[in-house]
Parts: structure tokens; sequence; C-alpha cells
């Protein structure tokens, strides 16, 4: 496992600050009507956000967050371009929190952004002490980097969870699974009334039938998450973890209904990023033809 630091041309790094970016426009479409927050959550405990909905505050806010990110794929430091995106999302979507029930679909988004931002602050404070940026990177390396990092920290940290709420037990655990899948499945049929779930009635039973699968399938994508850092050490490591992550979260998706369409996104971008490999097999291609 070598390490070896992932260095970017800069048309890679503009498709790298694109896909991020495109990632993080989401999070600034709609808008939010919360005048209260009856239930802080993280930084609400101490900060009165519910002016994060006030139109005339929002409205311009929400234009500067997307503005901003345009500003990131075209090169201007993330310290100054991620400012806007990276705090307004984490203000708005705190302020969702608060509300009493909590949802953390843009969470890795917005831990990414923030990894970034922090690269391009730690880049300018290099950059006035005259010092090179860790590992030779450019400011614009560093970025993508810190972001990756970020990314596989995530899914460290929900490995680690797992283990500490499951008394170390969540292999021998995870063939109750099907016991989750179950309440899972009523939540949203008596919720939302999909009726889509109900079509994965026979799954349920079929896993306590066969529990053995159960611990193979949901046991094993537990080293999956607590090794994800691997990812980091170079380009094929970082498609071996982001492709069999992707993997995992298509399957839970198929048996759970639940979609982590953002984190699957950032996989693709921050350490699949197929473009790169394309190109190298189309340069390699032509350098022995």
């Amino acid at each position: 496992m070598v390490f070896e630091p992932i260095r970017h041309a800069r048309w890679e790094l503009f498709l790298l600050r694109l896909g991020l970016a495109y990632v993080a426009w989401e999070t600034f479409v709609g808008s939010s009507d919360f005048t209260e927050q009856p239930h802080p959550n993280g930084i609400a405990h101490w900060v009165d956000l519910t002016f994060l909905s006030v139109d005339a505050t929002e409205g311009w806010l929400r234009w500067a967050a997307r503005l901003s990110l345009v500003a990131f794929v075209v090169g201007v430091p993330g310290v100054l371009s991620l400012l806007v995106p990276t705090f307004l999302g984490i203000g708005l979507f705190t302020l969702k929190n608060s509300q009493g029930a909590i949802g953390h679909s843009f969470q890795v988004v917005h831990l990414c952004l923030l990894a970034a931002w922090l690269a391009g602050v730690w880049a300018m404070v290099c950059r006035m002490r005259k010092k090179a940026l860790p590992n030779g990177l450019g400011r614009g390396a560093l970025e993508v980097d810190w972001a990756r990092q970020a990314l596989a920290a995530g899914y460290v940290v929900s490995a680690i969870t797992k283990v500490i709420e499951s008394n170390g037990m969540w292999f021998r655990d995870s063939q109750f699974f099907a016991l989750h899948l179950i309440k899972n499945n009523d939540m949203k049929f008596y919720g939302k009334l999909e009726a889509g779930v109900q079509q994965l009635q026979w799954l349920p039973e079929w896993m306590m039938q066969h529990p053995m699968a159960c611990q193979v399938f949901f046991g094993l994508a537990l080293p999956l998450e607590l090794f994800a850092f691997l990812g980091c050490r170079n380009r094929v490591l970082g498609l071996v973890f982001g492709v069999s992550l992707i993997a995992f979260h298509l399957s839970v998706k198929q048996l759970t209904q639940l979609d982590f369409v953002y984190n699957m996104q950032l996989l693709v971008v921050l350490m699949v990023n197929p473009v790169w490999w394309v190109w190298r097999v189309f340069a390699r291609s032509g350098a022995s033809g």
C-alpha cells in the first residue's frame, strides 16, 4: 500500500472542482421557511439561525453561494470561493435539523466543503510563511486532497460508531438486520404511503432464514468503511475503495430504499475519478502505438 500523493493536471483539477461544485449546488436549491429552532442541533445551541429563513437574507445568500461555486470551478482560491457555500450550507441544514427530525443527506457534502475551505486557509498561511504545502501539492490539489480525506473520515467514523454502539458485536448482530428492514419499510409505507416498499416484504423473512448471508454482507461492510482512509493513499486504492463503497450503497438502496446519492456522487468525483482512468488508458495506448 504505497503512499503516492495524488497530483492533478490543470484539466483534471477543473473537472474535480466542477464535480464537487455540482454536488454542492443542490444544497442551495429551493428555500426554507423555518422561523424557529425548537430542538437546537449543533451550533444552533449557541446561534440563532432563523435569520437564514428571512427572504431578504436567504435569497441573496443563496445566489452568492451559487456564484461562489462558479468562482471555485474556474480556480478562485477556496479560502474565498468556498466561504459562503460552506457556512451557508452548514447553517441552513443545521436550522432544518433543529425542527425535531434530523437528516444527514447533505452532511458529507458540507464536511467535504469545510475540509476544502480549511485546506485553502492552510495554503494561504503557508504562502504567508513562505513554506511549501504538504507533499509538494499545489493549492488546488491540496483542497481536493483534504476533501477526499474528509469523505473517507466520514466512513471511518461511521464504522467506529457501529463498533461502539454494538459493543464490538456488529458482525454477530448483523444477522438481525431484517428487523431494521421491517421497521424502515413500515415507516416509509405508513409515513409516506410509498407502495413500492411493500414489494420487499419477502426479503426480511428470507434474511431471517439465512442469518449467515446477512452477517457476510453487512458484517464485512464494516472493515470496508473502517479502512476507507486507505483510498487516500494512491489512485489504485482510491478506485478500489470508491467502487466498493458505491456498490455497497447501491445494494443497501435496493434493500432498504435508503438513497445515499450524495455520498455516491462524491465517491465518483473524489475517489474513483473515472475521467482520469479513461485518459490514462488512451495515453498508454497512444504511447504503445
